[in-house]
């Protein structure tokens, strides 16, 4: 084997492996790319031109997949935000009092209120026990509502108890700063 054939080879090898490195983001149009070079550097019939094809094929593959994955990424990331912009008022508080009883209202109060950590005072009291069905859910909403972390000697499960007491310590945090500032 001649050695630009030998070299050919060794750039289809490479090509493949880079085109099948699917979790670094350029590699696969690099192998895409060098799978090309290579597959049209060695001639026909001869050793690596279909390992060159593969790399091709690959790589190409595996960048539109990338690409799908950037933009579903992207597309959640945004829906999550819009979720969590919407919990951040009243109008996002009223709408988790409308939703269902069940865990999916309680989570959503209790999220409603760390996202307005420093505005609790606009919430009704009795809400989490109005509206909060779990008592270990209804327990770290009214510690937080109430910033009173007796609430939280409620909770069946030792480290939520000490979650909450720190979420109230947090809250607390929180109210001293935006108060100073």
């Amino acid at each position: 084997m001649a050695k630009g054939q030998d070299d050919s080879h060794t750039l289809a090898v490479i090509s493949f492996v880079f085109s099948l490195i699917f979790f670094l983001p350029v590699f696969p149009v690099i192998g895409a790319i060098l799978g090309a070079v290579a597959f049209y550097k060695i001639p026909k019939g001869r050793e690596g031109r279909g390992l060159a094809l593969a790399a091709m094929v690959i790589g190409v593959a595996m960048t539109i997949l990338q690409i799908a994955l950037f933009l579903l990424m992207m597309y959640l990331f945004q829906s999550l935000a819009g979720i969590f912009s919407g919990l951040s008022s009243q109008n996002g508080m009223d709408a988790c009092i409308s939703k269902s009883p069940g865990v999916g209202r309680d989570m959503c109060i209790f999220m409603t209120l760390m996202m307005n950590a420093n505005q609790t005072g606009q919430y009704d009291q009795g809400l989490c026990d109005k509206y909060v069905g779990d008592a270990d859910i209804r327990s770290m909403c009214n510690a937080m509502l109430k910033n009173d972390k007796s609430y939280c000697s409620g909770i069946s499960d030792a480290d939520n108890r000490i979650k909450c007491m720190g979420l109230v310590d947090e809250m607390e945090i929180r109210r001293n700063q935006t108060a100073s500032d």
